[in-house]
């Protein structure tokens, strides 16, 4: 019935010509918007049927309202909805906004908020809305130690890169987390909410690389759509959005030619030393090029450099202030060398690159056409760097995309780290974009979008995650009994080990005293709130035998280290098939003249000091 309603209204309204153009690129996320709105309120029995649904009454209102830019606000539904609810007034805004916009005739403002304003606000909500912000984070025992350990330590006083070295960079590491603690964020799992939050904010990062590449709002949406539909795991990501910014703000002063924006992007550049020493090397070496190749190259390095130090320099002053301002230098420079521990070893070539059969048939593979399409951006910028190599044109806005796409993927070379899709997807699009009235472009486009599946994304991941109202993994847990782990959901042999080690941490220490973690668990220092006693969260970052020896006297000197964790579920006891009594020999021997073992449960394996030696 609803389709032949649908069929009538068509044939009555036969005559009435749209007129769509490249502004109608905002309609998706209102359609997404609005299928997240009818889903809430129940429109639809099934993801089909609220689909079509939602596509209707998106077209039918389209046809009312004449105008693309009348709709630029409706996507800022997607606010009402990051709650996991929220239907109905999502429903009511995206009606009436564009009914009222229709009103006003501002071309010129709408698009410009809808390009600088709402786009990143709705793209970034768009996200939460998927998990919902209230939905209880996931807790990576891994990942999040490295930056609850910096954290935790500057709670007890310690300063950073004196006593504890944040592993990526200051603020990403610890920084902002202990903002958000001393802001009264007392659980894992407020901290990971506000977290969240920033990290969704790499959205709007990857929005404006598009934006700044391209020249159009509408390819920046497209580029952010892509890549939730091509590379999901590039979305929620906190390190990488200075970077990104900073790579955005060069594209545009290579667009407009100006050394305005230069003096931004060495703004943007200090914020991503001091956010993640790796992106900020990413985008430093575009910025190196851009200045080589610009016209007037002094005048540029000079630009660059007032940005770079209008920044930098007031954060080595609040350093100082804190006492650790030189040591912000020599503990980069350590965490940067010991980082060549964990190149996992020669590079394997994809088996999808071998050959052209193998590429063919495995292009629907993401982590195949990943990787054909960062060969694809090496060629293309390479290409077009040649044509001028030692000139910077305004053209080249999107081969500096492509040049970062590159580069980044030397952490794919490392550690298989795929973080040139931060902005491939952006690339992409710009590329397209520029060549759209090629032939060649829109058969790409076309094959691209098909590869991408995009029904795929709404129904596999968007679908389940709004039903559900977030990001709810069945079977996970909250473990309760230790304040500080609440919040916050992990897996039921987490919870089991965490709640044994409770007991040997009530039962066998005192509560000045502390424990050696040789496992690669440093979250579990913030959990109990225990001192750790040697500055690095991993074993692999003191495998030198100078380093080794340091955290021998350390374990010597201090009789408050009373016990080791030598096994934990969630911790690393063997990276790149190398166990941690391999990686520190010397170490590992000290601890077995030293301790003994006093306590095995639910994974957990607890040594003990011995007491004569206590």
């Amino acid at each position: 019935m609803l389709h032949g309603i649908v069929a009538t209204g068509i044939v009555l309204a036969r005559k009435l010509n749209p007129r769509f153009s490249r502004d109608d690129v905002v309609l998706l996320p209102v359609f997404l918007a609005t299928y997240f709105a009818f889903l809430d309120i129940e429109f639809g029995k099934t993801a089909i049927a609220t689909f079509e649904r939602a596509a209707i009454a998106v077209f039918v209102l389209r046809l009312i309202v004449r105008r693309p830019l009348a709709f630029a606000a409706a996507p800022l539904a997607f606010l009402f909805e990051i709650n996991g609810h929220g239907g109905w007034l999502a429903l009511i805004w995206i009606i009436a906004t564009p009914l009222i916009a229709s009103r006003i005739d501002r071309e010129r403002l709408t698009a410009r908020l809808l390009a600088l304003v709402i786009y990143p606000i709705a793209l970034t909500a768009y996200s939460l809305a998927l998990v919902g912000i209230d939905s209880p984070p996931l807790i990576d025992f891994f990942e999040d130690g490295h930056d609850f350990l910096v954290a935790s330590e500057m709670a007890r006083g310690e300063r950073p890169y004196v006593e504890v070295l944040p592993t990526h960079g200051f603020l990403s590491d610890g920084g902002l987390d202990f903002v958000f603690m001393k802001s009264g964020a007392d659980t894992i799992g407020k901290v990971l909410r506000a977290r969240r939050v920033i990290a969704a904010l790499n959205l709007a990062a990857i929005y404006f690389v598009a934006l700044a590449a391209s020249g159009s709002s509408a390819a920046g949406c497209l580029a952010v759509l892509l890549g939730f539909a091509l590379f999901p795991a590039s979305t929620f990501f906190l390190r990488s959005i200075p970077a990104l910014l900073c790579l955005a703000v060069l594209a545009t002063a290579v667009r407009l030619r100006s050394n305005r924006w230069l003096i931004a992007g060495g703004a943007l550049l200090a914020l991503a030393l001091l956010t993640s020493v790796d992106f900020a090397a990413y985008t430093g070496v575009v910025a190196l090029i851009l200045i080589l190749r610009w016209p007037q190259c002094l005048r540029a390095a000079r630009s660059v450099a007032i940005g770079f130090f209008g920044v930098l320099i007031p954060a080595l002053l609040l350093f100082a202030i804190g006492g650790f301002a030189i040591a912000f230098f020599t503990g980069t420079f350590d965490i940067v060398r010991s980082g060549r521990v964990f190149v996992s070893g020669p590079l394997a070539i994809p088996d999808c690159l071998r050959s052209l059969s193998a590429m063919i048939w495995q292009l629907p593979n993401p982590r195949c056409l990943s990787a054909v399409l960062w060969l694809v951006a090496i060629i293309i910028s390479a290409a077009a760097f040649a044509r001028s190599p030692l000139r910077t044109r305004r053209g080249d806005a999107i081969w500096y995309v492509g040049l970062w796409v590159a580069i980044a993927g030397l952490a794919w070379i490392e550690r298989q780290h795929g973080y040139y899709e931060f902005a491939l997807a952006a690339f992409v699009v710009a590329v397209l974009f520029r060549f759209r009235r090629h032939p060649a472009a829109i058969a790409v486009a076309i094959a691209i979008v098909l590869l991408a599946r995009p029904l795929a994304h709404i129904f596999d991941l968007a679908t389940p995650l709004r039903r559900s109202h977030g990001l709810r993994p069945a079977g996970w847990v909250e473990f309760r009994s230790l304040p500080r782990a609440r919040d916050a959901v992990m897996l039921p042999r987490t919870a089991a080990a965490l709640a044994s080690m409770q007991r040997f941490m009530t039962s066998q220490l005192r509560p000045s005293e502390t424990f050696f973690d040789f496992t690669y668990a440093a979250l579990l220092y913030y959990l109990f709130n225990r001192n750790c006693p040697i500055p690095h969260a991993g074993v692999p970052f003191y495998e030198s035998e100078s380093a080794q020896k340091d955290v021998i006297a350390t374990l010597q000197r201090d009789p408050s280290i009373r016990a080791v964790v030598i096994e934990f579920p969630d911790g690393l006891g063997i990276i790149d098939g190398v166990p941690n009594r391999m990686r520190a020999p010397l170490v590992w021997s000290y601890i077995e003249n030293n301790f003994s073992p006093a306590f095995a449960e639910n994974g957990v394996a607890i040594w003990k000091r011995r007491e004569a030696d206590h």
